[in-house]
């Protein structure tokens, strides 16, 4: 039997971006999940530093150009994706419930400061007029409810 580990560093990030703007998908055919993520071609660099981190799942970035017909205008993406993997099915499981995101204790035991730095910097803003920091999230009230007691009982962090 194969025994598939990932660093401490490359686990957090991938963490923090499963918990912000990560995801994993399975491919047609496909035994096991693979990471991707999207953002605009403003962020490439950071996702360029995500790919320095999970170089274990041979990471690539490209580029794209999409149309929204909402704005009737372009915009430019960057796109970081890696191949499956044995160890991004086990967050898989760890994170999706009928193939939506949802949260676990498992996970948020997991999580450390880097990767609630990633988490931050995909979902999160400043509030300048309240000085208050946010980080968005679209999960149901008692995962939410669930990741306010942590982040207050880890981090001392009140939402």
């Amino acid at each position: 039997m194969v025994n598939y580990e990932i660093d401490s560093e490359a686990e957090q990030v991938l963490i923090g971006s499963l918990l912000g703007d990560g995801s994993l998908q399975f491919q047609k055919r496909s035994v096991n999940a693979l990471f991707r993520e999207q953002h605009s071609i403003k962020q490439k660099e950071y996702l360029l530093y995500k790919a320095k981190y999970l170089d274990c799942f041979d990471p690539k970035i490209s580029e794209s150009c999409v149309f929204d017909l909402r704005t009737n205008r372009f915009y430019a993406h960057a796109l970081l994706w890696t191949k499956t993997h044995p160890i991004l099915t086990t967050y898989f499981k760890l994170l999706y419930k009928d193939k939506k995101k949802c949260i676990k204790k498992e996970i948020l035991q997991k999580v450390c400061p880097l990767a609630l730095a990633i988490w931050y910097c995909d979902d999160g803003s400043f509030g300048y007029i309240n000085q208050n920091a946010k980080i968005a999230t679209y999960l149901s009230y008692e995962d939410n409810k669930l990741l306010t007691e942590f982040l207050k009982e880890k981090f001392n962090i009140r939402f």
